[in-house]
């Protein structure tokens, strides 16, 4: 098993990403005489080599690793020679079986360190229609363990969240070594330039696609834990009802904002509050726990009766709450998160704590 050249100890210049994606950047380097380039010309076909091509061909792949890449654990990356419609079909635990038996597609097998960088050297023997670089990750996310790159194409590809890979690829025919009057003699330095020069407005087309808002949509039900005594020994309250929240992530696994509006209703009253909380929250693997504290307000509007006999139908209150919660997402768009909110709610007799019940959908956009 081959394991990577880092990239003289370092990190990249720019360091790892803060969305927690992993990037690639492969620059295949042909080795000598590859007539015009099969990038410009497409003169060297995939599969065969220019009869002049007398050394194997030389590519270069270069891997930086975000620390949130695969939770912070390492994790092996296969490179393999592979047809379009062998790259569609290719499934999960199919290749993760090739790190303990490798067949002739297989190019290189390395292991990664979130957080670091990597410079890999392959050989080719031949030039092959296409390169699949597979991140086998501890919970792949749909396609975005995979990526494919078509021999002399370049292209940008975004394939998920924490773990993504962001693929750029560039092919180009190596003029240190090209025949003479074979065409191409001089190249882009971009062409050539190291994986470490990734620019922050490339940086940017993948963070754009990071999901920072979650929409929630939530079926509720509130306990008082200290019900006000009933004068009529009727049973006290129970309302059920559903939570409208929205949630903005501001720093990347750390905190987020989320402001909620609940309503609930019994057969005495409607309550509708409003409550702010500032989380803490931390992603591992498809769960996603989180912690946090708010303020809460409430406008309980009660039946006509209570009008009569005080004068007034509604009750206002403002008061402290914690909420605490963990969320299972399906992929980087949908989860289900259940919630736990406590209240400390001052009232005008006494002071009511409030324990509610949540369990909804969250969208992630």
């Amino acid at each position: 098993m081959a394991h990577p050249e880092r990239l003289k100890g370092e990190p990249s210049a720019r360091g790892p990403h803060p969305s927690g994606t992993t990037w690639v950047l492969v620059a295949a380097l042909l080795g000598p005489c590859i007539g015009t380039g099969c990038r410009a010309s497409g003169t060297v076909a995939p599969g065969r080599h220019d009869p002049k091509l007398l050394d194997p061909i030389l590519a270069e792949l270069g891997l930086h690793t975000a620390q949130r890449s695969n939770d912070g654990r390492p994790f092996h990356v296969l490179v393999r020679a592979v047809t379009r419609e062998q790259f569609a079909n290719d499934d999960y635990t199919a290749v993760a079986k090739l790190v303990m038996a490798p067949d002739d597609s297989v190019i290189k097998d390395i292991v990664v360190f979130p957080g670091q960088g990597y410079r890999v050297d392959l050989e080719l023997d031949e030039i092959p229609e296409g390169i699949g670089v597979y991140g086998l990750y501890t919970g792949p996310e749909w396609e975005s363990w995979k990526t494919y790159v078509e021999w002399g194409d370049a292209l940008d590809v975004y394939l998920g969240p924490a773990s993504g890979v962001f693929a750029a690829a560039d092919i180009v025919p190596d003029p240190a070594n090209a025949p003479e009057g074979s065409g191409e003699t001089t190249s882009n330095p971009e062409e050539h330039r190291d994986v470490s020069q990734v620019s922050d407005e490339e940086a940017g087309d993948e963070e754009a696609g990071e999901p920072n808002n979650v929409l929630a949509v939530k079926l509720a039900y509130s306990h008082a834990l200290t019900p006000p005594p009933s004068e009529d020994g009727s049973r006290p309250d129970r309302p059920v009802g559903f939570i409208l929240s929205y949630e903005r992530v501001l720093l990347e696994d750390w905190l987020a904002l989320e402001i909620s509006k609940p309503f609930y209703f019994s057969s005495g009253r409607l309550d509708s509050p409003f409550e702010v909380f500032l989380k803490w929250n931390r992603r591992f693997g498809q769960f996603e726990p989180a912690i946090g504290v708010g303020i809460a307000s409430n406008v309980r509007v009660f039946h006509s009766g209570r009008q009569i006999d005080e004068g007034v139908n509604y009750e206002l209150s403002l008061g402290v709450a914690a909420t605490t919660s963990m969320a299972y997402w399906f992929n980087r768009r949908w989860g289900l998160e259940l919630e736990v909110n406590y209240g400390y709610i001052p009232l005008a007799a006494e002071v009511e704590h409030e324990l509610n019940l949540a369990l909804g959908p969250l969208f992630a956009f």
